[in-house]
């Protein structure tokens, strides 16, 4: 609820107004704030809405749930990629690391600058180059809303690689995450810990043991490096973090 002596102004009252039509587990928000947040959320348009207080209609949208996403910056350029100009050595430099990891062993490049300086462009351009190299690209990105979670990152890439749903029941998300591991010939062990992780409920077929917290940690790791090792036997990887 909005207390008068709190804030002032416009916002507030559009806000006041937007939540008098929500419904019961509605999120509403104006165009203002869809334009700020445009690409980071999936949107229902309800057209223009008449408002107290309001002499013209204003365009309200209702908030359907997360885009999927992977990074703020794809949801910033999620329409179109700008053109990356002046990276042409670092571009070649990748593409050569690349080549090296698709021939021998794998290679690490770490790309550092100030925010804002065209890390993210450079690491969707390469991706961008190798489209038409077989390959699987797996995206991690860690969010400040869980720093207290460490896989958070691998969670987030297992339950989007799924392609999981909000509407999905868990047996349904249970056989997303079996089908897409079944890619890297995962054993029904490592379907049992990744459920566990993704926090589905166990069924008769993939059911943990109990496990001391380490234990558990260790099997997870496994269970997540099993994963990367069978798609790299397949054809090559690339991890962006």
């Amino acid at each position: 609820e909005f207390a008068a002596h709190e804030v002032f102004g416009e916002t507030p009252n559009l806000a006041a107004r937007l939540q008098s039509l929500a419904e019961s587990g509605m999120v509403l928000i104006s165009a203002g704030t869809h334009r700020l947040t445009g690409g980071h959320f999936a949107y229902r348009d309800l057209g223009l809405v008449a408002l107290k207080g309001w002499a013209e209609p204003t365009r309200a949208w209702q908030v359907l749930g997360t885009s999927g996403v992977e990074s703020r910056f794809e949801a910033t350029h999620k329409a179109t990629l700008p053109p990356l100009l002046g990276r042409d050595e670092e571009i070649e430099l990748l593409l050569r690391r690349w080549k090296y990891a698709t021939q021998a062993e794998g290679r690490v490049v770490v790309l550092t600058g100030e925010p804002g300086i065209g890390k993210s462009h450079i690491a969707f351009a390469l991706d961008e180059w190798l489209r038409a190299e077989p390959h699987v690209t797996l995206r991690y990105f860690s969010s400040a809303y869980h720093i207290n979670s460490d896989l958070f990152p691998f969670i987030s890439q297992l339950e989007r690689a799924a392609q999981f749903d909000r509407s999905d029941l868990p047996a349904e998300k249970l056989a997303k995450l079996e089908a897409l591991l079944a890619q890297s010939a995962a054993d029904a062990d490592h379907v049992a810990v990744l459920a566990n992780l993704l926090s589905l409920p166990p069924n008769d077929r993939y059911r943990l043991p109990e496990l001391s917290p380490q234990k558990r940690k260790q099997k997870t790791l496994a269970a997540l490096l099993a994963q990367v090792d069978g798609l790299a036997a397949r054809q090559p990887v690339l991890m962006i973090f």
